[in-house]
């Protein structure tokens, strides 16, 4: 396992926070479904001249290398005003520019739309094209991207500055009436898996061309959160009614970010090109992007993506074969690092239906199963075992009473259910060695408790929309989260949310996330997520069974990864030498 790399741009502005009126007590977020998968919102962080915010305090437990909680939240650090530069002159003068850096990404994007996309595959695209307004730290803050200040007169008042001369590739202005319509449009489209995180807004104000004023109903801790991708993604009012019903496959001039779309051949490769036009440069007046050109490739086989890399047909690969970490990090044309991460992994259980209406059904499914050996014998210590969603890298998380199997604990439960045994079918990718290898164990594992679990591998995007539909009984998926302890519950469990794939709805924990979400002091969310995670242990609509790492995989070429919640937006500071 690797420190921190010397080089990461978060490293160098870790001090480094957003000018504010008043602290808030919220935090960032970035969000997906992983090679299991779903998408959130996305998120990282800015350059050339933009500030860092410490928008809401959104400051982790401490945590130990795995990521593992180890304490109480430290104390959230003071708002002040501090400029963010770009990568230092010392490491922007080897830069070389050009070249074209091809990624191996696990599944195919699905919907560029991201009032519709529910995968993070699509948000890859989507972050190089139409920036978010906000971007999620690797210290775990929000940093400032097309926003260079957000000042705050009282608790429900928003007065964001917008970075002055930014034009869509459209060649169309970037302003506050823009932003305004972005937000409009997933606040009238009730349909729309964004209109939750904008529905607290209640007016908006464009003060001047770069100043948008916004009001919310209640105070709102993980507003800028939100921002970081999903509903922070800003499309050209123009282009947007120009590409109309094209808009799900074709970004053509849709955003202001580094990279353009240029074409989507779909289950063979998107491409994006420089956009020639970017706004931002580095310390020496560079203008990124560095590279020419993205290509990405979906790949769902861990293996072959591996191979790949190795024969130097890809650049970069996420989630290699945990099984080959060994043999990567002894090669020296490859690079392998990883942090603690903002995900976790789970199978979602449809608590509408047979047999997962009963909680104490799903309870015994999470007692029968033992995580460490999950861990240890398909993963190889590249997750923690955990049983509960807000990882140990941020403040409200704790663990649950699942984490050790008991299989007599299992079987009470489902006595106390009126049931000697239980079958059920789960569905999950059908492109994923690991994933098989993952609930082949389960199985076995949960048998002698009375579980008997049919196998059920199917094409991932219809693994998600049989989640959205109901037409499951349980699936094996992924969340990819938040800087912010809300973007690991609030979409995944409040009644009709737009990622509630379990269906749960519970009065009590509906209360508790927005108690969460209307609390700025971080003392009392982090009592109120520990409330939350106690509800949901309860309750148990997912099966926890691990939290993840973020990882680099790269040829030793590929220079300048921002490893972190930074790796996909921050693609125009990587080049290749």
């Amino acid at each position: 396992m690797s420190a921190y790399d010397q080089d990461n741009y978060w490293q160098r502005i870790a001090a480094s926070r957003v000018s504010r009126r008043r602290a808030l007590g919220g935090g960032a977020a970035a969000t997906s479904l992983m090679a299991l998968a779903l998408a959130g919102c996305s998120s990282s962080n800015n350059n050339g001249g933009n500030k860092s915010t410490n928008a809401a305090p959104a400051t982790s437990a401490a945590t130990t290398a795995a990521g593992t909680p180890s304490g109480s939240p430290a104390a959230p650090p003071t708002a002040q005003s501090i400029g963010v530069s770009s990568a230092t002159a010392a490491a922007a003068a080897k830069v070389k520019t050009g070249g074209t850096l091809n990624i191996g990404v696990s599944r195919d994007a699905t919907n560029l739309d991201a009032a519709k996309s529910q995968d993070v595959y699509s948000s890859y695209v989507q972050a190089q094209i139409v920036e978010a307004l906000f971007l999620g730290t690797n210290d775990f803050k929000i940093a400032g991207n097309t926003v260079d200040k957000v000042e705050n007169p009282d608790n429900t008042t928003y007065l964001f500055h917008l970075h002055p001369g930014i034009k869509f590739q459209d060649g169309t202005d970037f302003n506050a009436d823009a932003v305004k319509w972005n937000f409009q449009r997933h606040i009238d489209d009730k349909a729309s898996v964004r209109n939750a995180d904008v529905k607290p807004i209640t007016a908006m104000e464009s003060v001047d061309a770069t100043t948008l004023k916004i009001t919310v109903g209640a105070p709102y801790a993980p507003f800028l959160s939100k921002l970081t991708g999903g509903a922070g993604y800003m499309y050209s009012p123009t282009t947007f009614q120009k590409l109309g019903a094209n808009l799900p496959n074709d970004l053509t001039a849709a955003g202001s970010g580094p990279f353009k779309f240029t074409s989507w051949q779909h289950d063979n490769q998107i491409t994006l090109d420089k956009n020639p036009t970017y706004w931002r440069k580095d310390d020496t007046g560079t203008v990124y992007p560095y590279l020419d050109k993205l290509i990405l490739k979906p790949i769902p086989d861990e293996n072959t993506r591996l191979a790949n890399l190795k024969t130097g047909d890809l650049d970069y690969i996420e989630s290699p074969p945990p099984k080959d970490l060994k043999s990567i990090q002894s090669n020296s044309d490859l690079v392998y690092k990883q942090i603690p991460g903002l995900s976790f992994s789970f199978i979602m259980l449809e608590v509408e239906k047979d047999p997962f209406q009963d909680k104490r059904v799903r309870q015994a499914l999470s007692y029968s199963i033992d995580r460490q050996a999950v861990a240890d014998t398909v993963n190889f210590g590249t997750v923690v075992p955990a049983d509960t969603e807000i990882p140990g890298t941020l403040f409200g998380s704790i663990q649950g009473p699942y984490l050790k199997q008991d299989i007599a604990k299992a079987k009470s439960l489902l006595q106390q259910a009126g049931k000697s045994s239980v079958d059920f079918t789960i569905q999950y990718s059908n492109a994923s060695p690991l994933l098989q290898q993952t609930f082949e164990l389960m199985k076995d594992q949960m048998s002698p408790a009375g579980l008997n679990m049919t196998l059920q591998p199917i094409e991932f995007a219809t693994v998600v929309d049989n989640g959205n539909k109901g037409n499951y009984q349980a699936g094996g998926l992924g969340w990819n989260g938040a800087v912010d302890p809300d973007g690991f519950c609030y979409q995944l469990f409040k009644t009709k949310a737009g990622f509630n794939l379990s269906h749960i709805s519970d009065a009590n924990l509906d209360a508790l996330l927005d108690k969460g979400q209307q609390t700025l002091d971080v003392a009392a969310r982090t009592e109120i997520y520990h409330q939350i995670m106690q509800t949901l242990i309860d309750l148990q609509p997912f099966v926890i069974f691990s939290w993840g790492v973020f990882q680099q995989t790269t040829r030793k070429n590929v220079q300048n990864f921002q490893l972190g919640p930074s790796i996909w937006t921050q693609m125009q500071m990587v080049w290749k030498s």
